[in-house]
């Protein structure tokens, strides 16, 4: 079958650059083993970076017409904090993806939302102090 009448799947993952960490550069290395295994099963894989400029990430995923998308995106513009946009924007534009959902990503990778959470369910963790930018911040427990 040639590439042209084989599935398309967008490999997405973080855009990098020369500012880029060798954790962050890792991603290439994902996406090469990703696009072979997809290759390999029968797919036509498409790496798709994506940056803040999410319009961007969205014109190219919309180009590509993918069956679905591998999601390797672990951070955007070097901020882990922002795992959870690449999801929303496929969320969003409604295409099927690998991993993890929206909401599960940001309540993940928010620590204390995580811990407020599991706090709230009952289960026992231990007390934290969030600093308030304060200068009489003082947390309610003997640290």
């Amino acid at each position: 079958m040639s590439s042209k009448n084989k599935l398309k799947v967008v490999v997405l993952h973080n855009q990098v650059g020369t500012e880029s960490t060798q954790d962050e550069l890792d991603v290439i290395t994902q996406v090469n083993v990703v696009s072979q295994a997809l290759s390999d099963l029968g797919y036509n894989p498409v790496p798709v970076s994506l940056s803040l400029d999410l319009q961007a990430g969205w014109d190219r995923i919309k180009s590509v017409e993918p069956e679905f998308i591998f999601n390797l995106v672990e951070s955007i513009a070097g901020t882990g904090r922002f795992i959870y946009f690449a999801t929303a924007l496929l969320d969003h534009i409604g295409y099927l993806y690998t991993g993890s959902e929206t909401n599960a990503l940001y309540l993940t990778t928010n620590k204390l939302l995580s811990k407020a959470w599991i706090f709230s369910q009952g289960v026992a963790t231990p007390a934290w102090f969030a600093f308030d930018g304060t200068d009489n911040a003082e947390p309610d427990f003997d640290p």
